[in-house]
């Protein structure tokens, strides 16, 4: 083995130091980790350094700095120790900054704020025909559940129906909105108001948008909904208001455990 082979084998998990690193890393260690030839204390200045905010034009807005530029200065030690690599310090602050706006986007989540209804919506609405539809989804078969309600001043039918091979929750509730309306169809009710409790549905209904996970089947819904023969008006309800449906799809699902269970 070379001298070179067996300075790396002596060096392997010795934290990085003037004397076992190159010229490279010793200065962007020594850079970011010491003070006045003092190295900092981390054990007593961990939580003041973490709580310092990283200031423009760094792009971060709640994400702190310090704690993702020390990782990639271990990890970059790491790579030098054993595979010879370095990184200047300012490759090195450019992957810290990187990877801390890439983990402060993904804390980040989407808020669907619910279409406003108002207590008398439903009430002030003169449709013929109240349908109410909901969705039960199993991840680990991709499974899912669909009810639906149709109310008239008549009669209320109520119908379940199980579904496979259903990639996500969002699809489950446009599957069970579009079985309602192909059972309205089938039975000859054209003035409809339709329920739900999906938020994000309602909304991407009533504003004719697209999303890729469900194109398809929200081609077929507003397919349906503009016929020329039929008066549709997609509603958004809270789930306590959708109980029954919410019911038939849980039973739904359990349908298709039964169909699926060993015997």
């Amino acid at each position: 083995m070379g001298s070179k082979g067996k300075r790396r084998k002596e060096n392997a998990g010795v934290p990085p130091t003037p004397a076992n690193t190159g010229p490279e890393l010793e200065d962007l260690g020594l850079r970011c980790l010491h003070a006045r030839r003092r190295i900092v204390d981390l054990d007593t200045r961990w939580t003041s350094l973490c709580s310092t905010p990283a200031l423009p034009p760094t792009g971060l807005i709640t994400s702190q700095l310090v704690p993702w530029i020390l990782w990639t200065l271990w990890k970059e030690r790491n790579r030098f120790v054993f595979n010879g690599a370095s990184a200047s310090p300012e490759d090195t602050l450019a992957t810290a900054i990187r990877a801390a706006k890439e983990w402060e986007q993904g804390q980040k989540k989407e808020k669907v704020v619910p279409p406003q209804s108002t207590p008398s919506a439903t009430e002030a609405c003169t449709a013929a025909t109240i349908v109410r539809t909901d969705a039960a989804w199993r991840k680990e078969d991709k499974k899912a559940g669909l009810g639906w309600t149709v109310k008239t001043e008549r009669f209320e039918i109520r119908r379940k129906k199980p579904h496979g091979h259903v990639s996500s929750p969002l699809v489950a509730e446009g599957l069970a909105i579009r079985e309602a309306l192909l059972f309205c169809r089938e039975h000859n009710l054209n003035d409809i108001l339709l329920e739900s409790d999906s938020a994000q549905l309602i909304k991407v209904i009533n504003r004719k948008e697209s999303i890729a996970e469900v194109h398809g089947i929200l081609s077929d819904i507003l397919h349906l909904s503009g016929l020329p023969d039929v008066s549709i008006l997609f509603s958004w309800i809270p789930r306590d208001k959708n109980l029954v449906a919410d019911s038939l799809s849980k039973e739904a699902l359990c349908m298709v455990e039964g169909v699926i269970a060993p015997t």
